[in-house]
């Protein structure tokens, strides 16, 4: 009898520890999802910022093709003017007494 007794008191005593450690199993797994769901966070937000970035870069190449365009029309123009300029010098030398 008292062997039943003491083997009893032993099996709740294990129930116990298994109960324990299957609880702190569970809180460990609840920190676990926590803490994936926090990283699953910073990767969205550093996919939207890579996009971000992406689209500021290509809106800096555009503007940048749109000044390099700009800078070879003004020097198309200016090297017109300075023709004229020439042009208009030779034709008041011309008038001159």
């Amino acid at each position: 009898m008292q062997s039943s007794l003491e083997s009893a008191g032993q099996g709740v005593e294990q129930v116990q520890n298994t109960s324990n450690a299957l609880n702190t199993i569970a809180a460990e797994i609840r920190r676990i999802n926590n803490m994936n769901h926090e990283v699953a966070n910073a990767v969205q937000e550093q996919s939207q910022m890579a996009s971000n970035i992406e689209r500021n870069i290509m809106a800096i190449n555009e503007s940048s093709e749109d000044s390099s365009e700009h800078a070879r029309h003004l020097s198309q123009v200016s090297n017109e003017l300075t023709s004229l300029a020439h042009e208009l010098e030779i034709m008041l030398k011309r008038f001159k007494l």
